[in-house]
């Protein structure tokens, strides 16, 4: 492709899957003879702005029926390129220095890469045309909130993410979990509550829900994984550019935590035809506001809690300006010891730092509360409260009250809960102890 700014070839590395695989056990391997040589001294790569052309050494041969294989490293484009754009074309030409006592060049007129769609492609879909080029979505749009922390639990994982480029009328979405999470065959998806896809004032809404799903369809990624750990989800009626969606999918937490570089997620959209279009390139964030994933948790807390004064769920802006006296209660430990405390809002809300704005709450302030939390709040983005280093007893119950700005409308962009992780910043599962989520 034209568009590709620098390429780079080099002989095969030591991933020879391609050549041992055997997809139909035959005992016959799918690509037999795909190397040209396993020596560097056969050749040489002479790369340009977007092409690599190989020199065979003198009496180096190239016989019929042979398949080759090449690792080419590309520098993708700066925005996105789809498999069916006209630019996207791969060629190949072959040029011969003649044969017996011919002495002129002979020159094959080679042509474009091309695997027809519906065509089944080699070695378990090893082989494509080209490759197409995914828009990014943008970090700052994505977000995912768990309705369980816990190994092992089964919950609704709620997705946030807004589209930059269109699908028309059939589209699809794909979630790919660490290995060992679990989305079931068939996979179950769902709306958000109703609340999230209200119209605004002004017309249309902020977030949408995915139109006319058709179906959720468990996979596996990679093809040896345990679990179905890949959803695909097929809508009707495509995806609107610059545009909020989120959706609810049901998922089982593996029994252990996947070692720290595997705990990725990805969202993917996809065309009609199933190719791609544009994803994630991170694990969307737990906060939109900050940039960390959810990872799991040993221990529930199923007494979190977030009261309000009267119940009653008031805007700021109309309550004269002034911040609400918020309580976070249920906060506990499985272990005496050490630990931090991070409690995070929905999006749009803003704790009030400083110690005349908070206040651990001891047994007479209320029933559900067995002993006083040591240590204030430190740091941390509007929405969340940030506690260094301090000593917690097990089976003691903690809580607070800090004075909360709440937005004149509530989110539509991330999940309508508060969450409460203790030990939220260690590294191992070992070393985080319990988490919640407080409605």
């Amino acid at each position: 492709s034209s568009e590709v700014s620098s390429l780079k070839a080099d002989l095969p590395a030591d991933d020879v899957s391609i050549i041992t695989a055997d997809a139909d056990s035959d005992g016959y391997t799918d690509n037999p003879r795909i190397q040209l040589t396993y020596e560097v001294g056969d050749g040489s790569w002479t790369p340009s702005a977007s092409a690599c052309r190989f020199v065979l050494k003198q009496h180096m041969a190239v016989f019929r029926g042979s398949a080759l294989y090449a690792h080419v490293l590309v520098d993708n484009p700066s925005g996105a390129l789809s498999n069916r754009a006209s630019s996207n074309v791969w060629k190949l030409e072959l040029v011969s220095r003649g044969f017996g006592s011919q002495t002129l060049p002979t020159r094959w007129p080679g042509g474009d890469f091309s695997v027809p769609d519906g065509a089944p492609k080699l070695a378990n879909s090893t082989f494509a045309a080209n490759f197409a080029v995914l828009g990014v979505v943008p970090p700052a749009t994505q977000s995912m909130q768990p309705g369980s922390f816990v190994v092992g639990a089964t919950h609704f994982v709620s997705i946030f993410f807004t589209t930059t480029i269109g699908v028309d009328q059939v589209g699809g979405i794909v979630v790919d979990a660490p290995v060992g999470y679990d989305f079931g065959n068939p996979c179950q998806v769902r709306d958000l509550d109703a609340a999230f896809y209200e119209s605004l004032a002004g017309g249309g809404s902020a977030t949408h829900r995915l139109e006319s799903v058709v179906h959720c369809v468990g996979g596996k990624w990679p093809v040896a994984s345990a679990t179905y750990n890949r959803a695909g989800i097929g809508v009707s009626k495509g995806f609107l550019p610059g545009t909020t969606y989120a959706f609810d999918i049901s998922v089982t937490n593996p029994g252990a935590a996947p070692a720290a570089s595997a705990d990725v997620w990805h969202v993917w959209i996809q065309d009609a035809a199933g190719h791609g279009v544009e994803g994630t390139q991170i694990s969307p964030r737990m906060n939109p506001l900050t940039t960390a994933p959810w990872r799991l948790y040993p221990s529930a807390l199923p007494g979190a809690k977030a009261v309000f004064p009267g119940g009653i769920l008031r805007p700021t802006s109309l309550a004269g300006d002034v911040p609400t006296a918020l309580r976070i209660l249920g906060v506990s430990t499985p272990t005496t010891g050490s630990c931090t405390l991070r409690v995070t809002a929905p999006q749009g809300f803003e704790f009030l730092k400083g110690a005349a704005e908070f206040r651990a709450l001891t047994t007479t302030d209320s029933t559900e509360i067995t002993a006083t939390l040591p240590g204030l709040p430190a740091g941390g983005v509007a929405n969340e409260l940030l506690w260094a280093a301090m000593t917690l007893t097990s089976s003691k119950l903690y809580g607070f009250e800090v004075k909360t700005r709440i937005p004149d409308s509530l989110p539509t962009r991330s999940a309508r809960a508060f969450f409460i992780e203790v030990g939220y910043d260690a590294a191992s599962l070992s070393g985080r102890l319990a988490a919640g989520n407080a409605p």
